[in-house]
């Protein structure tokens, strides 16, 4: 589960392999390249976000700047949010394979198989979808940039002359920020999409358990009725307990991104508004015209499986009323009735993952978000 995004995650310094011991000389040097990760990423939003704020260039530069430095900025709050909670998001993986949330039914393994291979099929594609235009962005604007010593985005030079040794540096430091940068975007944005399908996979179990619970009562009541009763309970309980923890483990997930979640649908709104008005000044023929467009149909990716994944993980949770209804309730005894139809209450407030309460991940506020940028759009072309 998982296993592309750990890898990546692992790679970028965010995730230290959990089989290592504690203490020993390969923890050390991991968490010295972890730091270095850091110091390298916030360096260089740290210049280019101050170059933003004291330029007084032109729209279109400005534009030209500003597109990938906000993705900066998003990089590096999802690296700290990754860092300052891995150890309560490796504990919540972990929770997902207890017992406790495991269905007995034989159709579960086929449920798990099914999401664990969508999930890895995604995270791959759209890892390499990232890494791939961040490879075409890299080539061709340093095809364009090296021979006339321009750096790939502007920044706040610390220093006065820019040598050819100094230009060297930090072109090749920024380069590797930026490659820092975009796998931390393709592990977060790979990351929380599975998380939110993991409870999805643990709603379809939890429906599939309802579906059969009246086969299993009925095989009981053929052979014992006395059980019937004592079975009815202990089932229903294990299907209340089941269901009470999945929104324990959501409500957890969305303590834990809410923040990022409204980061990435601002930075998404403004970074998607620029993308498009950079291609409108951009003609076809020219170098540069392939790497926006690769860059912009990364970003609405971005944001659509976020909004997708949150979208399906609603419907889902409302769906576990729906099999309780569809399923044959008829031949349990009235106390069960009536706690089925406790549980049924409980799904008309179905899990909806927000960004600090302001941001409901759905198709709806995709929607929204694109119309936004394309008011903001017309704005600066009315500008």
């Amino acid at each position: 589960m998982l296993k592309y995004t750990i890898l990546l995650l692992t790679y970028c310094g965010l995730w230290q392999p959990s089989d290592w011991i504690p203490g020993s000389w390969k923890t050390y040097l991991y968490t010295i390249y972890t730091y270095s990760v850091f110091l390298t990423v916030y360096s260089i939003t740290l210049l280019e976000l101050l170059y933003l704020v004291t330029s007084t260039d032109e729209i279109e530069e400005i534009a030209s700047n500003s597109f990938v430095s906000f993705s900066m900025i998003s990089a590096s709050a999802k690296a700290l949010n990754i860092f300052m909670n891995k150890s309560v998001i490796f504990d919540m993986i972990i929770l997902l394979e207890k017992d406790s949330y495991q269905s007995k039914i034989d159709c579960k393994n086929i449920i798990l198989k099914k999401y664990n291979e969508m999930i890895n099929k995604n995270s791959l594609s759209y890892i390499i979808m990232v890494e791939v235009t961040m490879i075409v962005l890299v080539v061709t604007f340093s095809i364009i940039n090296i021979p006339n010593r321009v750096f790939t985005t502007n920044i706040l030079v610390p220093f006065g002359e820019i040598t050819p040794f100094r230009f060297w540096f930090i072109y090749i430091f920024q380069n590797i920020a930026h490659a820092y940068a975009t796998s931390i975007h393709g592990a977060f944005d790979t990351l929380l999409p599975s998380m939110i399908y993991q409870i999805c996979c643990q709603f379809s179990i939890l429906q599939n358990r309802f579906k059969i619970l009246p086969d299993i009562i009925h095989n009981i009541k053929k052979f014992d009725e006395t059980k019937k009763i004592i079975l009815e309970k202990n089932k229903l309980s294990e299907c209340v307990e089941h269901h009470l923890q999945i929104y324990e483990w959501a409500k957890k997930c969305n303590n834990i991104f809410g923040g990022i979640i409204f980061l990435q649908y601002s930075i998404s709104s403004v970074v998607l508004c620029v993308s498009v008005y950079l291609l409108t000044k951009i003609e076809y023929g020219n170098p540069e015209f392939l790497p926006v467009v690769m860059y912009t149909m990364c970003m609405v990716i971005e944001i659509f499986i976020l909004c997708y994944s949150g979208n399906q993980v609603t419907i889902e949770s409302i769906n576990v009323g729906h099999a309780i209804y569809d399923m044959d309730w008829t031949q349990f005894e009235l106390s069960t009735k009536k706690n089925l139809m406790m549980i049924m209450n409980r799904t008309l407030h179905p899990v909806i993952f927000t960004g600090c309460h302001f941001v409901k991940l759905s198709i709806d506020s995709f929607t929204s978000l694109i119309k936004l940028s394309y008011s903001a759009y017309n704005l600066l072309q009315s500008g």
